[in-house]
Order: structure tokens, then C-alpha cells, then sequence
């Protein structure tokens, strides 16, 4: 019985450890240049030209001819006539790692301690000890995975709002 339990406890802990959370965004592409206007300064923006150059920066300004971007205290107006595509930034590199690694070794700390719980004693060592053994071993490695996958998706991601027609 004890086999059986700890061999599904580590089923539910592999499958636990291996899902990373998918948010869907829906996204809208417009040719209304509102979309642009309506953008708050300070924003990053990602700008594709007509002619392939690409320009990030953060808004300025944007009026209804001019898209004005600052980078390295440099200002760069880009008229709307020679504008492509305008994506917004969304999310930014590194603050969810350490959220990550946190709900990873919540988790699997968690896992770790049902493990230690549902498999009794081993030897000399009571439940308490294993959940305990189990509970720190599962949250270094749920720590691990959960900066891993924080890592890897928490780049900088471009959205589209406006493309000219």
C-alpha cells in the first residue's frame, strides 16, 4: 500500500512541477492610429518602419502625424506616414523569477511534505522526519524549476496596436 501511494504521490509531484501557467492574451490588431494616441508617456514602445528599420524607445508624445520615442536621453521623431507596425512592451525581464521560484517551492514543498506523510516511516526516521526531509528536498527543487520557467517567460513581449494599412 505504501508503494502504491508514494508511487502516485510522485506522479502528481512530476505533473505538478512540469505545468507552467498559460495565459491566452487576445490581441486586436488595429489600423486606427487612436490606438497609438492613447498610449501613456512613459510606455515602451517597439516601432517597424516602412522601409524594415525597427525603433524602441519609451513614448514621448504622440499626435496625430508624429510618434516622438526617447532612448538614452535621445529623442527620435518618427512621422506617421513612414510607420509599419507599433507593438507595446508588455512585461518586463526578470521580475517574475523570483514570484516563480516562490510558487515553486511552495509547491513543492507541499508535495514534498504529503509525500512524507503518505509513506510512513522509513527505518529509524517517523513521518515527521520524512515530511520534513521530503518537504525541504521538494521545495529546493520546485525553487529550481520555478526560477527556470520564470526565467524563460519572463521576457520583454511585443504587441501589436496599431498596423497601417
Amino acid at each position: 500500500m505504501k508503494s502504491k501511494t508514494l508511487t502516485m504521490a510522485m506522479v502528481v509531484f512530476s505533473l505538478l512541477i512540469t505545468l507552467t501557467p498559460a495565459t491566452a492574451q487576445q490581441v486586436t490588431t488595429s489600423s486606427d492610429w487612436s490606438s497609438v494616441t492613447s498610449i501613456s508617456t512613459g510606455e515602451k514602445l517597439s516601432i517597424e518602419l516602412k522601409d524594415g528599420k525597427k525603433l524602441k524607445g519609451r513614448v514621448r508624445a504622440v499626435t496625430d502625424s508624429l510618434a516622438t520615442l526617447e532612448r538614452d536621453s535621445k529623442t527620435t521623431d518618427v512621422s506617421r506616414d513612414s510607420i509599419a507596425r507599433v507593438y507595446r512592451m508588455a512585461g518586463s525581464a526578470g521580475k517574475s523569477v523570483g514570484k516563480a521560484a516562490a510558487i515553486g517551492a511552495a509547491i513543492g514543498g507541499g508535495v514534498g511534505v504529503g509525500l512524507g506523510i503518505a509513506s510512513g516511516g522509513y527505518e529509524d526516521l517517523g513521518k515527521g522526519e520524512i515530511a520534513a526531509i521530503l518537504g525541504g528536498v521538494g521545495a529546493g527543487l520546485g525553487a529550481g524549476i520555478g526560477a527556470i520557467v520564470g526565467g524563460l517567460g519572463s521576457k520583454e513581449k511585443r504587441v501589436l496596436i496599431y498596423e497601417s494599412k
